[in-house]
């Protein structure tokens, strides 16, 4: 052909790509569900992810309703109790600190190893 190699050549493959996920807004209630889900066989967790969905609310704008307030309030309350208040801090400050893929590759762990 009259096109020059480098025209002809195909560029290099895309990486792999993560499996597709949902719009982050659309995420929050499945990090919220797994956090009540593990919070009695794994607080830490819990907290983070805890963490991690109130923090992408705040920075998407989307506050809870007042009754999943109720329950978030209750999952909170919940898990300072078996950590205990510093402890719980700590990791909703670590949860905070996920990026959204991170959060739900952690939500995917734990709900894979149930």
């Amino acid at each position: 052909g009259g096109r020059p190699a480098a025209a002809r050549a195909r560029p290099p493959a895309p990486p792999a790509r993560p499996p597709h996920r949902p719009a982050p807004a659309v995420s929050l209630p499945v990090l919220e569900s797994t956090a009540r889900w593990c919070a009695d066989a794994d607080p830490t967790i819990a907290a983070r992810l805890l963490g991690a969905a109130v923090g992408h609310r705040d920075a998407l704008g989307t506050p809870l309703l007042p009754y999943e307030r109720r329950l978030i309030d209750a999952i909170a309350t919940q898990l300072i109790a078996k950590l205990g208040e510093d402890a719980y801090r700590s990791a909703a400050r670590d949860g905070v600190a996920l990026s959204i893929d991170d959060a739900l590759a952690q939500t995917e762990r734990v709900l894979g190893a149930a």
